[in-house]
């Protein structure tokens, strides 16, 4: 049995960050109803936002999770983290349901990013390899 030495904060920050995707999503689910009379959308339009985010959230996996590997994983987790931030503000501010699909489409892009870094993270953590099977940077 391999002995861990994460820490309970380590625990905790891959948890929230795991979380970005289904917060994203089951948070919302509720208000989706209220969401297309509040923009005077139909309702299969403000579902069409659930879809775009989880489309999003599975590019963002699909596209951070090589980038993290060739540039490391604190740039792009903060990138992600950031832009998260910066979309949820924007569709709470979103004028219209086109707009708000589309910034639903890019916070789950970036929600995507904390997602596939976190659980990057726990496996590294999980299981250390000894530094003679450890793959040298730059190498394959």
């Amino acid at each position: 049995m391999v002995q861990s030495s994460v820490s309970g904060r380590v625990l905790i920050v891959l948890g929230a960050l795991s979380a970005f995707g289904p917060l994203a999503t089951d948070l919302y689910l509720p208000a989706l109803p209220e969401l297309a009379d509040d923009l005077g959308a139909t309702d299969s339009a403000a579902q069409l936002t659930v879809t775009a985010c989880l489309v999003g959230l599975a590019l963002g996996q699909l596209v951070v999770g090589p980038v993290s590997d060739r540039f490391g994983r604190r740039q792009p987790l903060i990138i992600g983290v950031g832009a998260f931030a910066v979309m949820s503000a924007l569709c709470a501010l979103a004028p219209g349901m086109g707009t708000l699909t589309g910034f639903r489409l890019l916070q789950g892009f970036a929600g995507g990013a904390g997602v596939v870094i976190a659980r990057r993270a726990a496996s590294a953590e999980a299981v250390r390899l000894p530094k003679s099977l450890s793959p040298r940077k730059g190498h394959r």
